[in-house]
């Protein structure tokens, strides 16, 4: 995108000390998603075309597919936590079984935990793997790697505020 009188090309950079990892389309808004906090694009019109703010601090997302959306907002894991953003403000939603799912998981596998929004039943879950977890081997052009498989997933079904946890080997929703 050229920078031109006649277009609204151009930049911005967020106030933030986190790297953008990933943003989202969620209540007439976008949330953008960093390491480290969340923020909202919000469409002002010429000649700025889109202000930006803080939504949210200390709140960060663990990779970048970690993060579905229905229409009761958005939701996101971190490293530490669950968030949502309802359109106005993010929170942490409690979780009584974080501790297990935290505990167990391969830190050095986050970039490949994933959510996936259930829309029909009121649920959002994420896979992840844990620490036994098999890798599988995996090419890209000329590169070959070793990718852990996604072994355990959490569900939280936000209508009735219930989570649930289990094992099951998934590389997509």
């Amino acid at each position: 995108w050229e920078v031109k009188a006649t277009n609204e090309a151009g930049g911005f950079g967020l106030q933030t000390d986190g790297a953008i990892r990933c943003g989202i389309r969620v209540r007439g808004r976008t949330l953008i998603l960093t390491t480290t906090d969340a923020h909202v694009a919000l469409y002002s019109g010429p000649p700025l075309v889109y202000g930006f703010q803080q939504a949210g601090k200390n709140c960060g997302v663990v990779s970048d597919r970690a993060v579905a959306a229905t229409g009761a907002g958005a939701f996101w894991m971190g490293r530490d936590g669950f968030y949502t953003y309802d359109g106005s403000a993010v929170r942490e939603l409690p979780c009584e079984v974080s501790d297990r799912v935290f505990r167990f998981m391969d830190k050095s596998n986050w970039q490949n935990i994933f959510a996936v929004a259930n829309a029909k039943f009121n649920e959002i879950t994420w896979f992840y793997a844990d620490s036994t977890s098999e890798g599988v081997e995996v090419a890209i052009g000329d590169q070959t790697f070793i990718r852990k498989v996604n072994n355990r997933y959490v569900t939280y079904d936000y209508a009735q505020n219930i989570w649930s946890i289990g094992s099951i080997n998934r590389h997509a929703g």
